[in-house]
């Protein structure tokens, strides 16, 4: 039984750790029973950035028969979503970095919808008294940055607060000067996007330039682990609770944790568990519970329904996720909580509430 997974791995933008994780996931999920018996087959399908790798590799989960196809973190993604859908292969994950992949219906996301998820991490800069944001990210490319910097203003605007956008090479990316543009714009916060390596290098050149405001990442967690105090008090919103927040996670979530990290040694990948790994290894335990749903034998066009349909638990995630009732009609995420996440100092995270918190009502 194949399980594809499509991800970034090569180019200027990348996130293997992604497909460390879903291997890990892989290998846990056949070491106890697999699905219905039969073991899961991982086919990770590296990407370079390029709109024409993604759409080779969505041809190649059509010919290899895959019955679902992972969302991975892929700059391209939105490439491969006319083949697959033609195929009748359902595209699963937590969460995707290309925004029309969000709302696409043919994708089924576990995670809140952007168009939400955007406005609960202002609310939370805005709480802790943000009052101009700058946004640090990927250069997008000059039609998708008029769109984002509208909507990021919109967004900003209705709390109170200014918001812009400053862009990074992601072929060479230079930190300093995009913090210190950010500075020179009279910043009281910032805001990271990135990949793994991204986060780090963000929040290490801000402290190091002296920035004192408010830091807030998106997904990422190794810099907790990699910059220690100087990470301290960096806020994150996260759809998914890293191990090293396991001390203040919900018991739920810890039980998560400990099957986690014991995989993740199992499969000699310890030392990326607080990463993008994460991601991966959640999509394929999710999804290894909705392919055991399906009555019958397993194929695209029989789990389908139950991937779209998907109600449940999500790994390492928000508990009662119900795919039936999507808080965007018509989107392709679900998810309506996330967690609060700040680094403690000690190389970890402190969740900054007991729960998961609701950002749709």
């Amino acid at each position: 039984m194949v399980l594809g997974l499509i991800n970034a791995e090569q180019g200027s933008l990348t996130y293997p750790d992604v497909s460390i994780g879903a291997r890990a996931a892989v290998r846990q999920v056949n070491e106890n029973g697999g699905i219905g018996g039969r073991p899961l087959q991982l086919e990770v399908c590296p990407t370079n950035g390029t709109a024409e790798s993604t759409i080779a590799c969505a041809q190649k989960m059509v010919s290899q028969r895959a019955v679902a196809v992972l969302e991975g973190y892929d700059p391209t993604s939105e490439a491969k979503l006319a083949t697959l859908a033609e195929a009748g292969i359902p595209i699963f994950g937590t969460n995707t970095i290309v925004r029309s992949v969000d709302v696409s219906p043919d994708v089924t996301l576990t995670s809140v919808p952007w168009s939400l998820s955007f406005p609960a991490a202002l609310k939370a800069l805005s709480e802790r008294g943000a009052k101009n944001l700058v946004v640090i990210g990927a250069d997008p490319g000059p039609q998708m940055l008029e769109i984002l910097e509208k909507n990021v203003g919109a967004a900003a605007q209705a709390l109170g607060m200014t918001a812009s956008l400053t862009a990074y090479n992601p072929g060479s990316p230079n930190f300093a000067a995009a913090v210190s543009a950010a500075q020179a714009k009279g910043a009281d916060s910032i805001y990271l996007s990135g990949n793994e390596a991204a986060c780090t290098n963000g929040v290490r050149n801000a402290r190091s330039l002296g920035f004192d405001g408010s830091i807030f990442v998106v997904n990422c967690t190794d810099y907790a682990s990699e910059l220690g105090e100087t990470a301290k008090g960096v806020v994150a919103l996260a759809a998914l609770v890293p191990p090293s927040a396991e001390p203040t996670a919900p018991d739920r979530t810890k039980e998560d944790i400990a099957t986690y990290r014991a995989a993740m040694d199992s499969d000699g990948a310890d030392g990326d568990a607080d990463s993008f790994a994460i991601y991966g290894f959640s999509s394929v335990m999710t999804v290894s519970d909705v392919l055991r749903s399906v009555d019958g034998p397993i194929t695209a066009q029989t789990a389908s329904p139950a991937v779209k349909a998907f109600k449940g638990d999500v790994f390492l995630g928000q508990a009662g996720v119900d795919c039936t009732q999507r808080p965007v009609p018509n989107g392709g995420s679900c998810g309506t909580e996330m967690a609060r996440l700040e680094a403690n100092g000690n190389g970890g995270f402190d969740m900054m509430s007991s729960s998961f918190f609701d950002v749709v009502s």
